[in-house]
């Protein structure tokens, strides 16, 4: 995908804009895991952070219904939920109201203090295997689930992550890993999902290699529609005589017959995306500047900088996020201004190009509240 700046690097016009990195897409032919070329210091992406989870009324939904999920496929009593790279705590938050004890873990300080003010115990640091220890050593007797959504494909070091479930959970409580379905980027050509901050893309086979590695095994899987569609696994300790779901079963054999191992399939792939972006390139260029974006997202940043799309392109791009307002996207220039500002912003001859796609329906609904029809 050629040279790009890191997709969040969002920055305030008056300052430099961030170093492109190559970002290239790679295939290991031993344990068919896809996986970036190189990756960047988690703590230059991460310590300090603009995505914020509850920021979408669709997440905040899902929070609620992927909470009834975990109790239901983790038959524990009373544990203590703890959710690495728990973010503004948006997904504790339905635990809590539901009588049980939380802890969170993350490293990004402007956004864990956030969570903290809202009552929800945050540890500011990055997981490992020896916060596991001393999280554990405060907490010797409830047993534990561990929550992980989205964060294990942004990790280089994901051995040590592991390492600090299989302590927390033991014998007795479960582990949840949500992750986006790497079957996607085939089946809907969604390349704007490859970012340096994700450095692996797994597959529910790649998946289940890598847990089985610490004493682990998945046990089950449900659907979340989060990041256009991801893969929930339940987890716990292999010496556990829970039976594998039908299910996990069903997922894990229509996979390989996928072929999403197949080298041949990745390399049409990649010919598929840059027809698609010569395409959108052609197309957005071709409205002379008329064009207004939705969604500074992390997901755009890809798309921009691929398709060679700047601010010459696209006047300004709408984000509720006011962490990204006033700021610039990083490599494309482009303005991003919040959504009464932007939607009034709109001309009649605009064409407005909805980046934050997996939000489609919200959004849509945003829009035409404010009286845009087309």
């Amino acid at each position: 995908f050629g040279e790009q700046p890191p997709a969040n690097s969002l920055v305030y016009p008056d300052k430099p804009q961030p170093a492109p990195v190559n970002l290239e897409l790679v295939i290991c032919c031993d344990c068919s895991l896809l996986q970036l070329r190189q990756h960047l210091n988690p703590k230059a992406l991460f310590s300090d952070y603009v995505w914020v989870t509850g920021t979408s009324g669709v997440t905040k939904k899902y929070s609620k219904d992927f909470m009834k999920m975990v109790m239901k496929k983790c038959p524990c009593l009373d544990p203590l939920v703890i959710e690495i790279a728990s973010n503004d705590g948006t997904f504790l938050k339905p635990f809590i109201r539901d009588g049980l004890e939380v802890l969170g873990v993350d490293p990004a300080a402007n956004i864990a203090n956030k969570a903290v003010q809202d009552g929800i115990p945050t540890i500011i640091d990055f997981f490992s295997k020896q916060l596991a220890l001393e999280i554990k050593q405060n907490n010797p007797v409830k047993p534990k689930v561990v929550i992980a959504r989205n964060v294990i494909p942004h990790t280089p070091e994901v051995h040590s992550i592991f390492e600090g479930i299989e302590h927390l959970i033991g014998e007795s409580g479960f582990g949840v890993i949500e992750f986006h379905d790497t079957g996607l980027l085939l089946r809907e050509l969604q390349y704007d999902y490859v970012y340096h901050e994700h450095v692996f893309y797994y597959t529910l086979n790649t998946m289940k290699q890598l847990i089985e590695r610490y004493h682990l095994k998945v046990v089950d899987v449900f659907s979340s529609p989060i990041s256009g569609g991801s893969h929930v696994v339940i987890l716990t300790s292999s010496k556990s005589g829970m039976p594998v779901s039908e299910r996990l079963g069903n997922e894990l054999r229509a996979e390989r017959e996928q072929g999403l191992m197949s080298v041949d399939k990745w390399l049409d792939f990649g010919k598929k995306c840059k027809q698609h972006g010569d395409r959108t390139r052609n197309l957005i260029m071709g409205l002379h500047g008329n064009v207004v974006g939705y969604g500074a997202s992390a997901r755009s940043s890809t798309l921009l900088n691929y398709c060679g799309l700047t601010c010459d392109h696209i006047r300004f791009i709408i984000d509720k996020n006011p962490l990204k307002h006033g700021k610039i996207t990083a490599g494309s220039r482009i303005p991003v201004i919040d959504l009464v500002e932007g939607a009034s912003s709109i001309e009649p001859e605009d064409t407005i190009l909805l980046m934050a796609w997996n939000f489609a329906d919200e959004i849509v609904k945003e829009l035409r509240s404010f009286g845009i029809k087309n």
